[in-house]
């Protein structure tokens, strides 16, 4: 456990047998999930790299404090981590929410390049993975969702319309590791707050994303799976437009590729970084 701002946060590292001066992997989950999304990916890439996988606060082993939740804590808390944890330079990957810290982050001097996997990035007038709904009707939505996590054949299910290439890797570890953080304090209310700021996210904020993106200068490398169920290609898409130079892989998979189809994931993972970084 890391103490930030006197509370735990989980995370796990791997390294390889010899050190060199080669940059961390630092990886990101996304909404709803932890650093065990990437059980697939982490002993593989410390073969060669010094990787670190961490909860967000609020998400997976990490305390649930009652906090206003945006991008913008889980980017100080990831470029904290990266100061003061990591303390070297970092490739910073991230899935689904963890694309927009990798992204955030990316300011950073110690941030050397980042790696998007099936991203969500809210662009001005183009948002069409989740239906805004009116303020008050938030709370029932939420009670309703919360009640549907803690129902392991419905957590399964819906891992599986997000697996929908290799459904079977939605097994019953991973359902475990989305269940248990909803028994901890406060799971329902930071849940709450996370959703209503996520559906309300102000236009200034996809400025700068957009900002972002059309000034980067650092390696970029997108991993998308076609099959995504809940983030259009066109957020790809819209990406590269802004930033012709990123590398673009589009493998067949739903929206966890690192999870589904981790082999390949992996191999272009490391491919891209022996190239570019």
């Amino acid at each position: 456990m890391w103490k930030w701002k006197q509370h735990n946060i989980h995370y796990i590292r791997e390294t390889p047998r010899t050190s060199d001066d080669k940059p961390a992997i630092l990886l990101v989950h996304g909404f709803g999930s932890s650093s065990y999304h990437w059980r697939y990916n982490i002993l593989q890439l410390a073969i060669y790299y010094d990787v670190y996988a961490i909860d967000l606060i609020g998400f997976g082993k990490s305390s649930k404090p009652l906090e206003n939740y945006h991008i913008s804590l889980w980017t100080n808390q990831t470029l904290d981590f990266i100061e003061n944890v990591i303390g070297k330079n970092t490739i910073v990957v991230g899935n689904s929410l963890g694309g927009s810290i990798a992204l955030q982050s990316s300011l950073h001097d110690l941030v050397e390049g980042v790696i998007l996997i099936n991203s969500y990035v809210k662009f001005k007038n183009n948002f069409p993975s989740f239906i805004r709904v009116p303020r008050f009707m938030i709370s029932a939505f939420v009670n309703h969702y919360f009640q549907y996590i803690q129902e392991t054949q419905k957590i399964k299910d819906t891992l599986r319309n997000l697996y929908p290439v290799q459904p079977e890797r939605a097994d019953d570890h991973l359902v475990e590791s989305i269940l248990q953080p909803s028994y901890d304090p406060n799971a329902q209310q930071v849940l709450g707050n996370i959703i209503e700021n996520i559906m309300y996210d102000s236009d200034e904020n996809c400025v700068e994303m957009e900002h972002i993106i059309n000034t980067f200068k650092k390696p970029m490398l997108l991993i998308w799976g076609t099959q995504d169920a809940w983030i259009s290609k066109e957020i790809a898409e819209k990406i590269v437009q802004l930033h012709p130079k990123a590398k673009t892989k589009f493998v067949r998979a739903g929206h966890c590729p690192q999870d589904e189809i981790p082999e390949t994931v992996n191999e272009i993972l490391l491919q891209f970084l022996v190239r570019e970084c």
